[in-house]
């Protein structure tokens, strides 16, 4: 290559060969040019010679001459640079990063886009994050050499000029920026694309441990992934929970990700926790969440602020129903209390009625969405407050279908409580409630008492989500020797 950059000319050629290529269009414009010219001089020349000034008529001629010598020698260098050019090329790559899942194959894409002819040429692949030669091919008829495992070339496309690499058995460590270079002669061109790698890890694991009521751990694993994931560790209502969390994430021997999360909470219990692991380059979410009183359904834990004001936004108003009450009952005017009376009520026997159970349902029934009531028990030695579907047979004894249509929480005796369901658990308490609150997730199905002075979850029993479902209020039947309290509603919700 010569000191402005153009390909040197083979020994003896005279004048650039371009000349030789030319299209009898391109003669014709340059023959049309220097005629022009011509005329344009000789008109000149004879304006100049009829007003007889013979020495500037010479000089523009010479003017003229070098006018033509400048046009011709302009035409034949641009065909010189223009031939010169056909003669060189250029490769293309990607114009977007591969995307390749660990283990699986890589198409790098490399094209010659004006394959040389009649010419050898060479051509290498480099990782440029490692500065490694991953294959390397020439044009003396050695093969070409491949320095990582797994690296191909499409050989029966190589004429074309397709040099494009295949790589098999994609590894975390693979990814990175790759340079693509063909030689030829005295010239090289070469183009540069980027390898994203990826791993989509495993489905976070959530585990929740329960030291006391309100200290719990809860952990969120997940492992495999590439490259580093994003995490989003959020409790029920949406609160990120990372700014008050250990995250610890490591890398194993194939260089992916193992994230390890951890939330400790000192004060209120979130109902429900999520961890979700975030791939940016796929744009990829694996998401778990883990409920506490799922996990816990028996356990006493205080509940957070936030999550208690979430809870008692459901909060509905309701009366009880007189047609559903049991004889032995006795309700106030205002249909928002209930205790056991001595007198038999001479009431209509009517379908709804319960006949053996000292019981009465409220007037409103749930088939879906949430609800929350509270009920006031202080004072009342043995209650039962909870959900009657709306299929069961009401001639029955509730007691018979519990676990079936009939959930609930029962005082048995002081300190000593059971919760209905099916199977049922006994509780222990460390302190009476004096209010029950009730909160009722219709889908999937679970129903939680709280002692709602406390803010404490109690119990949480798994109810029918297919039925229709009446809050039900048993209270203590009558004792002359121990008056017992009225159940009484608290109204709360409109």
């Amino acid at each position: 290559m010569n000191a402005v950059g153009l390909p040197n000319q083979a020994a003896g050629r005279l004048f650039p060969h371009g000349v030789l290529s030319w299209s009898p269009q391109a003669w014709e414009a340059l023959t049309v040019t220097v005629i022009a010219v011509s005329v344009t001089s000789w008109i000149a020349f004879r304006k100049i010679s009829s007003d007889g000034s013979v020495s500037v008529w010479r000089r523009r001629l010479a003017v003229e001459i070098l006018l033509q010598v400048v046009l011709l020698g302009g035409a034949m260098l641009i065909s010189y640079w223009n031939t010169a050019n056909l003669e060189l090329f250029r490769v293309k790559g990607p114009d977007h990063p591969t995307v390749a899942l660990v283990g699986a194959s890589a198409v790098l894409n490399c094209t010659v886009v004006s394959p040389i002819q009649d010419r050898g040429w060479d051509f290498e692949w480099r990782n440029l994050r490692t500065q490694d030669v991953i294959l390397t091919c020439d044009d003396q008829g050695e093969p070409c050499q491949s320095f990582r495992d797994g690296t191909h070339l499409f050989g029966d496309q190589l004429e074309a000029g397709n040099v494009s690499v295949r790589l098999e058995g994609i590894r975390a460590s693979d990814a990175g920026r790759y340079q693509c270079t063909v030689f030829s002669g005295t010239h090289t061109s070469s183009v540069v694309m980027d390898l994203s790698v990826v791993a989509l890890g495993t489905k976070p694991s959530v585990s929740i441990e329960q030291f006391n009521e309100s200290s719990f751990l809860y952990t969120c694993r997940s492992e495999g992934w590439f490259p580093e994931p994003a995490i989003i560790w959020k409790d029920s209502e949406g609160k990120s929970l990372l700014p008050l969390s250990t995250v610890t994430k490591t890398t194993d021997e194939e260089g992916l990700y193992r994230l390890e999360v951890q939330h400790w909470t000192a004060q209120g219990v979130p109902t429900s926790v999520t961890c979700i692991v975030h791939n940016r380059v796929n744009n990829v979410k694996k998401v778990s969440t883990a409920c506490t009183r799922e996990q816990f359904p028996y356990s006493q834990f205080h509940v957070g602020e936030t999550e208690w004001r979430h809870i008692q936004s459901f909060s509905v108003s309701l009366r009880l129903d007189a047609d559903t009450a049991n004889p032995w009952l006795a309700l106030s005017e205002d249909l928002i209390s209930v205790v056991g009376d001595s007198l038999h009520h001479p009431v209509p026997s009517t379908p709804n009625r319960l006949q053996l159970s000292p019981c009465v349902l409220a007037s409103r029934g749930f088939s879906s969405g949430r609800a929350y009531w509270e009920a006031e028990v202080a004072g009342n030695p043995a209650w039962e407050l909870g959900l009657l579907g709306e299929k069961a047979h009401r001639k029955a004894g509730v007691e018979g279908l519990a676990g079936i249509s009939f959930w609930a929480l029962s005082r048995l005796g002081e300190m000593e409580y059971r919760a209905v369901g099916s199977p049922g658990q006994t509780l222990v308490l460390s302190e009476e409630p004096t209010v029950v609150g009730l909160y009722l997730i219709h889908q999937p199905g679970r129903l939680s008492f709280f002692d709602a002075d406390r803010q404490l979850h109690l119990s949480t029993v798994t109810v029918d989500p297919t039925d229709r479902l009446y809050p039900i209020f048993c209270p203590a039947p009558w004792d002359r020797q121990r008056p017992a309290e009225p159940l009484r509603l608290r109204r709360r919700g409109p």
